[in-house]
């Protein structure tokens, strides 16, 4: 029984992780970090979709305002930038 609950445990970990895991950072000019699933990058926004718990916030970015954006992976997520 013991393996059993050991390996039901692992399982629900692993997805939790898989559903959790995945955002970008996007770091400001001003020194904070935002991390989110990126939604959409209009013309001079880009918009977030930031997950806590149960509770989801879409957050609008200036891009005048965004110093660079990493991937999960820490690649650089490539986007036109607003000068």
């Amino acid at each position: 029984m013991k393996p059993i609950k050991i390996l039901t445990l692992g399982l629900i970990w692993f997805m939790m992780f898989i559903t959790f895991g995945y955002c970008e950072v996007i770091y400001t000019k001003d020194g904070k970090e935002i991390r989110g699933k990126i939604t959409e990058i209009t013309a001079d926004t880009i918009w977030v979709e930031i997950t806590t718990g149960d509770i989801v916030e879409y957050t609008g970015i200036d891009k005048a305002n965004v110093q660079k954006i990493l991937n999960d992976d820490g690649s650089k997520y490539a986007y036109p930038q607003k000068k």
